[in-house]
């Protein structure tokens, strides 16, 4: 008998008392959901603020949401002033109309991460209701739980990245999928927004992914084989088309080239293998990295799988299976292999996962508390202990050890983080102390435990990360070193997030060349490589050189021809000193600029 049908098979006499006790019993029904919701904020809001853009994907997205933000053409993504036709913008409107509501109250890269916080609330909530869709409530409230706690969401899901809002689309679909069971007509808007959403933020894998789901139910799923599937793919295909056609025809009237970039060489290239650029692993990546990357996730939804053998093609099982072969299937046959490719394969296997962890034993308990108390503790141990040996000085052999690593005085005392990251590490340590050895509470565990290295690293280790990632200080020593005078800056060897944070940080856009032959005719050229690799350029002259504090791996050289171009317009001058390609900082409307890293005042995440 249902809970909420209890009341109709109650005698008489009793309704006053079930009134009396019903706002008692509504709080005891919804105290789970809402202590959900509020480890989901825990494992979300730390790092949202004050953190600088991080390269690599961080530093290019932000700079073409800047673009964005300053230059209202809204339908071509500009990366240091050169069309980046490997993603749609949806995710970079999404983040510039951030920009253009908060930026009066917060910083400007602040306020675009509330896309990430935006796009990742929206997966946590389609990902509740899909599986409350398909299990029973208590088992629902699970599934975010075990998304978060995933080992290779814990940084990407606070990454401000176009995956965000592919990972939300493909929430928002699973949710239509399941939902068609009953209401088809509402489950194929569902599909087709999701779908459209997905696509508008990573390409075309949402849409052939999700459309290939949805193709095979029927053959796997008996409940799909009726006439309402049309019903449901009619809609979705009504509710896609916008999202699937606008952006990509008015990107071709603008510009066929630029479209057949797009399409052709970012969409179909990398898929193919045309594309080299992006993650090419070898084909035992996802096999290998998967183990690590879907944990816990994995062993749980294995586990469901094995509870539910003699019943796996029914719905609640079948459908998230499903989702996850044909999603591990595409990634598999594709060229390009990233980690991030595998995000929208936690959503399904979370759902399974969530089944797994209701019905796990006490042996299974008892070895995911222990291996949680193993891992979370050494790693926030070590936090602790290094950041107290860089305060202190002390032990010399884990401080030598550091050096290598650490920028000189980045690390500090300041007291808000000091006292979020001791609230953290007390409910992590009360929770593993007090709560029962069983599945729901160790997950509980688990994801504190996720959400304290998280904090750990986003308080006490904030400035330090900052200072050894951003591209701040090394773009400012650079642009001193431009002459008045120059027609434009050639860039080789520079990557997309070094280009974007020159654009970002000091407005000076640059042109890239990959072949010497096709070198532009620029006055200033800009080489990055690895140190003591300068390349040979035998007509230009090196001006300055450096790199960012503690990185061994690149290093830039800024030079200038030897005998300037005869073209040679004016680019700077004293009296106006930005002209052409070089553009003059915008001013956050309080009086500070708003990019840069120098607007980050001691805020506590």
């Amino acid at each position: 008998m249902h809970a909420d049908n209890a009341a109709e098979h109650m005698p008489a006499g009793n309704i006053e008392h079930t009134a009396s006790a019903s706002p008692i019993a509504a709080m005891r029904r919804y105290f789970p959901a809402l202590v959900v919701a509020l480890v989901c904020l825990v494992w979300l809001l730390p790092g949202l603020w004050g953190r600088v853009p991080w390269k690599p994907d961080e530093a290019y997205t932000i700079a073409i949401i800047h673009h964005f933000y300053r230059s209202g053409d809204w339908l071509v993504p500009i990366l240091g002033g050169q069309p980046f036709m490997e993603k749609p913008p949806l995710f970079f409107w999404t983040g510039a109309v951030f920009a253009q509501v908060f930026s009066f109250v917060m910083p400007f890269v602040d306020a675009v991460r509330l896309a990430t916080l935006f796009y990742v609330g929206v997966t946590l909530i389609f990902e509740w209701l899909t599986a409350r869709m398909l299990y029973a409530r208590s088992t629902a409230r699970l599934a975010p739980l075990v998304l978060i706690g995933c080992l290779g969401f814990l940084y990407r899901g606070h990454e401000l990245l176009t995956d965000m809002g592919l990972l939300a689309g493909f929430a928002v679909a699973l949710y239509g999928m399941a939902l068609c069971l009953r209401r088809p007509l509402a489950g194929g808007i569902l599909l087709g927004i999701g779908t459209g959403i997905g696509f508008m933020c990573k390409g075309l894998i949402a849409p052939g992914v999700l459309g290939l789901i949805f193709l095979v139910l029927p053959l796997v799923i008996k409940e799909y084989r009726r006439r309402h599937w049309w019903l449901t793919a009619v809609a979705a295909l009504l509710a896609g088309l916008p999202w699937l056609l606008i952006w990509p025809s008015a990107l071709y009237l603008r510009s066929p080239a630029l479209f057949h970039d797009w399409f052709w060489i970012n969409n179909w290239g990398r898929f193919l293998g045309w594309n080299h650029r992006g993650g090419f692993n070898g084909p035992l990546y996802y096999p290998k990295d998967l183990l690590w990357i879907t944990f816990p996730a994995l062993p749980l939804g294995l586990y469901a799988l094995w509870r539910a053998r003699a019943s796996w093609r029914a719905p609640p099982i079948a459908l998230p299976l499903l989702a996850t072969l044909v999603t591990f299937f595409i990634l598999e046959i594709s060229s390009g292999r990233d980690d991030v490719y595998t995000l929208p394969l936690l959503l399904p296997l979370s759902m399974l996962g969530a089944a797994g962890v209701a019905d796990l034993p006490r042996p299974g308990a008892r070895c995911m508390r222990v291996t949680g108390w193993l891992l979370f503790g050494a790693i926030g141990a070590f936090l602790w202990c290094a950041w107290l040996a860089t305060l202190s000085g002390r032990p010399a052999f884990l401080l030598a050890y550091l050096d290598r690593w650490i920028p000189g005085n980045s690390v500090d005392v300041q007291v808000l983080p000091l006292i979020l990251a001791v609230c953290y590490t007390a409910a992590w340590l009360w929770i593993g102390l007090r709560a029962s050895l069983a599945g729901e509470p160790t997950l509980l565990h688990w994801v504190m435990g996720t959400a304290l290295v998280w904090c750990l690293a986003m308080t006490l280790w904030l400035p330090t990360l900052n200072a050894a990632k951003s591209y701040a200080s090394v773009m400012a020593e650079m642009a001193k070193a431009f002459p008045l005078n120059y027609n434009c800056l050639a860039s080789w060897g520079v990557g997309d997030s070094e280009r974007g944070m020159l654009s970002y940080y000091e407005d000076i856009d640059s042109q890239p060349f990959y072949t010497k032959s096709s070198q532009p005719d620029c006055q200033l050229l800009l080489v990055q490589s690895p140190p003591g690799n300068r390349h040979d350029f035998p007509a230009w002259k090196p001006i300055w050189n450096g790199a960012r504090p503690h990185d061994h791996s690149e290093h830039f050289w800024l030079m200038e021809r030897a005998e300037p171009p005869l073209n040679l317009p004016l680019a700077r001058s004293p009296a106006d000193p930005y002209v052409g390609g070089h553009r003059p900082h915008r001013f956050h409307p309080l009086g500070s600029p708003y990019h840069g890293n120098q607007f980050h005042t001691g805020n506590p995440f």
